[in-house]
């Protein structure tokens, strides 16, 4: 190694030890990382609930001026498990964070025309925390769910625990929910 480099490397060592040495700034790293790449996620997904079932809605927030929680409180929402498939699905990396974002339509005979992004969610590229929604036409809500990737299976095993209603269907969302009952979920190519 030249001399000049030597010297350029021992100054920004010494620049990094000196901000990273102050007593307020704590370094963690648990050299976690679940192996995601941008290619695990492409492809047709397909999305299927465990379980049949219905759940309550309780909590309530309102989203937009005009809504009431109490009309929300008590709805009954209900999953199936027939597969639902959404191709093309586009994936792409977060402005935000360090995660990818996962956003795509069905592809069968489910598909609701007036709704954009029916399965929309992101997966952190170093742990594998996902966290997306699934549009469901008949209660005219998008079930809230998280979840863990699994790169040697290529699926996302979640549980949903809430639902944000878009009655209206305006694209924007009139009310969170909590489920009462939680619903599992298994998503992936």
């Amino acid at each position: 190694m030249s001399k000049s480099l030597l010297v350029t490397l021992s100054i920004v060592a010494c620049l990094a030890a000196a901000a990273c040495g102050d007593e307020t700034t704590q370094v963690v790293n648990t050299g976690t990382d679940c192996g995601l790449i941008r290619s695990d996620l492409t492809g047709a997904w397909g999305v299927q609930y465990i379980t049949a079932l219905t759940s309550t809605v309780s909590s309530c927030v309102c989203e937009q001026s005009g809504c009431v929680a109490s009309d929300y409180n008590g709805d009954i929402v209900d999953v199936g498990v027939a597969l639902a498939t959404y191709s093309p699905i586009s994936v792409f990396g977060s402005e935000q964070s360090s995660s990818f974002q996962v956003i795509g339509d069905r592809s069968d005979g489910g598909a609701d025309a007036g709704v954009a992004g029916e399965l929309a969610g992101s997966v952190e590229a170093d742990s594998c925390l996902g966290l997306f929604r699934i549009w469901e036409m008949d209660d005219t809500a998008f079930m809230q769910c998280l979840g863990t990737y699994r790169t040697d299976t290529r699926t996302l095993e979640a549980t949903c625990d809430s639902i944000e209603f878009d009655r209206d269907l305006d694209g924007t969302i009139d009310a969170t929910c909590d489920l009462d009952t939680l619903i599992d979920v298994v998503a992936g190519t």
